[in-house]
C-alpha cells in the first residue's frame, strides 16, 4: 500500500484510516513505541483489551500460533490486534515463512497486525537475506510501512519545549538545545531529565538549572565551551572554563577538548573539498567518539574558511607550547586563547 513517515501516519490516524497491517521500523525507538501504543488504544477498547490484544516476540513465536490468533473473532470490539516485536523472518523454516506470507495476502478485515522492528534489520535495501527481502516486498504491497526516521535537532528542541509546557514549565530553545546535546539526542533520557527538572524547578528551566541538575559530561561541557567561543559568548566560555578548573581537570585535557573541535572542523573542511561524504569520512576512523565529533564538524565547518581554520590551528599550537614550556599561569593562557580563537574571522 504505502511507506509513510510519522507525520503522514499521524494524519491517517486522525482520519481514522485503519489498515490490517502495519510495519514500524527505523532508528527513532521513542516515537515508534509512542505511535504503536496510540494505534493499539485507538483500535481496542480498554475494557476488552486483554481479550483482543496479543504480544509476541522472536522467543515466543510460531507461525501456526499466529495463524490461529489471526482467525480469532474479536470480542466486543471492531478489531483484534496482534503485536509482534523483532521477528527475524529469515530465521523461520520455509514452511513458516510461506504461512506468514500467505496470511499477509489474506488478512481478516477485523485484524490489525503490527510488526515492530528494533534490532532486526528492516529496510528497502536489504541485502542480507532474500527471505527478509520477500517479507519486505509483501508487507509494502499489502500494508502500511511506517518509517520512524531519526528526529532532527529542531524536532528534539520542540519536543523538549512541548513536554516542559505540558508540565507547566518553560524552557528557551537555546537551553532546550543544550539539554538535547547533553542527553546525546536520546529521547528517553531527555524525557526523564525534563520530568526531573520540572519536579524541582518553579517556573522556567534555566541554564543554571541544567548545570545543577543534569549530569554534564566533560565532552558535553567541552562542546558548550567551543560553541560559546565560536559565537563570541566569552562570559559563558569563561564560566565553563571555571567549571573545568573547579573539578581540577588537567590542563592538557582541557586543551585537548578545545583543540579536537578545531582539528575536526579542519578535517571536515578538507573532506568536503575532496567530495567525501560524512559516512565515508567517518569510516576512516575506528573511534566512535571521533566519528561523532566529525558529524558535528560536518554541520559547522562552513562557519569558517580554510584560512581561518589554519589560523586557529596555529593559535592552538602556540598555546600548547606555552602550556608545556612557559611559566605563565595556565588559566591566563586559556583566557587568552579563548579570546584569540573567538575573534578569528
Amino acid at each position: 500500500m504505502a511507506t509513510v513517515d510519522i507525520s503522514t501516519f499521524d494524519a491517517m490516524r486522525k482520519r481514522n484510516e485503519i489498515t490490517s497491517l502495519y510495519v514500524f521500523y527505523g532508528p527513532d525507538d521513542y516515537r515508534k513505541r509512542n505511535r504503536i501504543q496510540g494505534l493499539i488504544k485507538q483500535v481496542i477498547d480498554d475494557a476488552f483489551f486483554d481479550y483482543n490484544y496479543t504480544f509476541l516476540d522472536q522467543d515466543h513465536f510460531s507461525a501456526d500460533e499466529l495463524l490461529d490468533m489471526a482467525m480469532t473473532v474479536p470480542m466486543f470490539s471492531a478489531y483484534r490486534c496482534i503485536h509482534i516485536s523483532d521477528l527475524d523472518f529469515a530465521q523461520l523454516d520455509q514452511q513458516g515463512q510461506d504461512k506468514i506470507l500467505a496470511l499477509l495476502d489474506n488478512l481478516p478485515k477485523e485484524l490489525v497486525l503490527i510488526f515492530q522492528f528494533q534490532t532486526v534489520e528492516f529496510s528497502s535495501n536489504l541485502k542480507t537475506s532474500d527471505a527478509m527481502h520477500l517479507f519486505y516486498e509483501t508487507a509494502s504491497r499489502v500494508g502500511t510501512l511506517v518509517q520512524c526516521g531519526a528526529p532532527s535537532d529542531n524536532d528534539l528542541v520542540r519536543f523538549v519545549q512541548t513536554k516542559a509546557q505540558k508540565l507547566g514549565k518553560r524552557i528557551s530553545a537555546k537551553n532546550a538545545s543544550v539539554l538535547v546535546d547533553e542527553c546525546d539526542r536520546d529521547v528517553f533520557r531527555i524525557q526523564n531529565e525534563i520530568d526531573k527538572l520540572s519536579f524541582y524547578v518553579k517556573d522556567e528551566i534555566t541554564y543554571d538549572d541544567l548545570q545543577e541538575m543534569v549530569a554534564f559530561s566533560p565532552e558535553s561541557k567541552g562542546y558548550l565551551l567551543t560553541s560559546a567561543i565560536r559565537s563570541k559568548r566569552f562570559e559563558e566560555a569563561y564560566r565553563l572554563l571555571d567549571d573545568f578548573f573547579l573539578i581540577k581537570m588537567p590542563e592538557q585535557m582541557i586543551f585537548a577538548i578545545i583543540s579536537n573541535y578545531y582539528v575536526d572542523l579542519y578535517r571536515a573542511k578538507l573532506f568536503k573539498q575532496d567530495h567525501f561524504g560524512l559516512e565515508q569520512a567517518k569510516s576512516m576512523f575506528e573511534s566512535y567518539s571521533t566519528g561523532k565529533r566529525l558529524s558535528i564538524a560536518y554541520d559547522q565547518e562552513m562557519k569558517y574558511s580554510l584560512e581561518s581554520l589554519k589560523k586557529c590551528l596555529d593559535l592552538l599550537a602556540k598555546a600548547d607550547d606555552d602550556l608545556k614550556t612557559s611559566l605563565v599561569d595556565p588559566r591566563i593562557i586559556f583566557d587568552r586563547l579563548i579570546i584569540e580563537l573567538g575573534t578569528v574571522s
